[in-house]
């Protein structure tokens, strides 16, 4: 079955080749798939729709983990403030927003970004749930940058 240029499900196909290009390191090849599925979505649900709030986060965590524009952090904020306000702050979306927010702020290396990871795993916990397989992610990736830094220290101490 073909799709047109704007159907919900060539919107998911980009996104889904957005993740596996952002897993190879192609982020110039990722960032316009991830633009293109908020766009979609947006198109097809309207601005204030969850899925397309969460698509235009998925945007702007990408382009604020990999530092590909200017002001991303700050635009996380807006998205996140915009969810909480529409879909509510203990909403899935919402919970998990905040905790790719922190994960990025860890990333980035901002000051008190530890304190932050810590409260909003706990706050996205306590809405998913333990077992939530999108929270075991985020803390291996956490886990994962937290081992890197400590290598890095202690390759500087030597």
């Amino acid at each position: 079955k073909t799709f047109g240029e704007g159907h919900r499900e060539v919107g998911l196909a980009r996104h889904g080749l957005a993740v596996v290009l952002e897993a190879l390191g192609r982020y110039s090849e990722a960032e316009p798939l991830l633009a293109s599925t908020a766009e979609i979505r947006n198109d097809v649900f309207g601005p204030d729709h969850p899925e397309s709030l969460f698509a235009q986060m998925n945007l702007v965590v990408f382009q604020a983990r990999y530092g590909l524009r200017d002001g991303a952090i700050d635009d996380i904020d807006k998205v996140i403030a915009r969810m909480t306000e529409i879909i509510g702050p203990e909403h899935q979306y919402t919970a998990m927003a905040r905790m790719y927010r922190a994960e990025v702020l860890l990333f980035r290396d901002v000051p008190g970004a530890d304190r932050v990871v810590e409260e909003e795993l706990d706050f996205a916990e306590g809405i998913l749930g333990a077992s939530n397989p999108e929270l075991a992610i985020v803390r291996d990736s956490i886990a994962a940058i937290r081992a890197e830094r400590e290598q890095q220290q202690d390759a500087a101490s030597e």
